[in-house]
């Protein structure tokens, strides 16, 4: 869509940290992250104050070195401007997360069972809201 927006990114205690990132709207952006890092994102609106909305989480370099991830809806399920999908760059799937919360296909609730893994190390994550063509908004990826 056309809303600008920061990413705001968190990595485990101990791992490399990131700057923020701004995603012009009707654009994309690439952020590298290293080997095995672990951690989350959450955008924020243009304007808007920053509040974590839905999460983006990863673990790079997981178990058999899989790539781990999930859009979690705990912290803020009423974002409705922010991360809405993650999946593999070079695959439609899997996907976690929606673009109308809530859904099935994220954290909705501490105990819900929706991490999903790839082997690519590259993923893109959607911001907003979709027109009638998925746009990739933001990629992931790491060194």
């Amino acid at each position: 869509d056309s809303t600008t927006r920061t990413i705001y990114f968190t990595a485990n205690e101990g791992l490399e940290s990131y700057d923020a990132l701004t995603v012009e709207g009707l654009s994309s952006a690439n952020q590298t992250f290293a080997d095995s890092w672990i951690g989350n994102w959450y955008s924020v609106s243009e304007g808007a104050d920053n509040v974590p909305g839905m999460l983006g989480e990863v673990t790079f370099g997981g178990f058999a070195g899989a790539t781990y991830f999930d859009v979690s809806a705990i912290v803020n399920p009423d974002d409705n401007n922010g991360v809405k999908q993650i999946f593999p760059k070079n695959q439609d799937t899997p996907v976690s997360g929606c673009q109308t919360f809530p859904c099935l296909n994220a954290y909705n609730k501490a105990d819900d069972i929706a991490t999903l893994s790839t082997d690519e190390t590259a993923l893109v994550c959607l911001l907003g809201t979709l027109s009638n063509d998925r746009r990739r908004g933001h990629r992931h990826t790491h060194a």
